[in-house]
């Protein structure tokens, strides 16, 4: 087996091992719409080449600075590798240690990956190479369940009721203080304000009890993979509940509204994302919605770039 830089003439069989394992998930997550075309990647890369065949590939975006700390990284999405069911794990492990050869030689030294959750050959790969889980992409289908009906109301928000503006406002900022506390410490990306001023993309959905409101729960049609950009699909993205609210039925009964809401309008799915070190957020998510990815991160000590300059 061969390992070499990728090039444009490897990439029509690399398009059908991205499509055989999005298949292969999607085996195992029905839930998971039909795709007709996968979206393009980055030719930035390495191939495992097998008798003149591409058995494998892994290609990276543009690194970037600041990626997941203050280092230059880099991501590789989940269709931009892939590698024929036979020798999987040794074949990513090939590529992973041509793919970091590369980069920690350029100074890249944060590597992340989106690979599908129940391809645990390459999960196996990549753990054993230094990463560890960061983010999970998840999806059901927009049916609501039956939830306990303890007094809980909920109801579809607007930022344009002072009441629920300020309810919202406020759950907001209590959210983003706990995800900075451990075990998250999650730093956010955008100011919580400017995504809350930005209604027209989006639904709100809050739940009261006795009119002080429980919890919050915000759906959009953008996601991060490409299977929650199918038209079937809207996503949650942001949701909180009130520590008093938890395991009362409140985030329960929240979710069940938003995904009633979600069938009237003839959406199919719900699709979410989550960080997997949240402890009380990830046990939610996992009890409702099936993990079709789980994103991966590797962090290399500086040391290592400074020694071979």
């Amino acid at each position: 087996m061969l390992i070499t830089d990728f090039n444009e003439s490897h990439v029509p069989q690399a398009l059908q091992l991205a499509r055989q394992a999005y298949e292969e998930e999607r085996q195992a997550v029905q839930a998971l719409p039909p795709i007709k075309e996968l979206p393009g990647f980055s030719g930035r890369g390495v191939s495992a080449i097998d008798c003149d065949r591409l058995v494998g590939f892994y290609c990276w975006n543009e690194p970037v600075s600041n990626h997941f700390g203050l280092t230059k990284g880099c991501w590789s999405p989940v269709h931009a590798h892939g590698a024929i069911m036979e020798n999987r794990g040794e074949i990513y492990g090939r590529l992973y240690q041509a793919a970091a050869e590369r980069l920690v030689s350029c100074g890249v030294l944060s590597h992340s990956a989106t690979l599908y959750a129940h391809d645990s050959e390459t999960l196996k790969t990549f753990f054993f190479n230094g990463f560890g889980g960061r983010c999970v992409d998840a999806i059901r289908l927009a049916t609501p369940f039956e939830t306990l009906d303890e007094g809980i109301e909920c109801r579809q928000a607007s930022m344009q009721d002072p009441q629920d503006a300020e309810a919202l406002s406020d759950m907001s900022e209590q959210l983003k203080k706990e995800l900075g506390k451990s075990p998250i410490f999650l730093v956010p990306h955008a100011p919580e304000a400017d995504t809350l001023a930005n209604e027209s993309d989006c639904a709100f959905f809050v739940a009261l009890k006795d009119n002080r409101f429980l919890a919050f729960m915000r759906i959009e049609k953008e996601g991060e993979s490409f299977a929650s950009l199918d038209k079937s699909v809207m996503n949650i993205t942001g949701a909180y509940a009130i520590p008093e609210a938890r395991g009362t039925g409140a985030a329960q009964s929240l979710l069940s509204f938003a995904l009633g809401w979600l069938k009237e309008r003839g959406y199919v799915r719900c699709g979410v994302d989550f960080e997997t070190f949240n402890p009380s957020g990830s046990k939610f998510w996992q009890k409702h919605f099936a993990a079709y990815t789980y994103g991966v991160v590797r962090r290399i000590d500086e040391r290592a770039f400074k020694g071979r300059n």
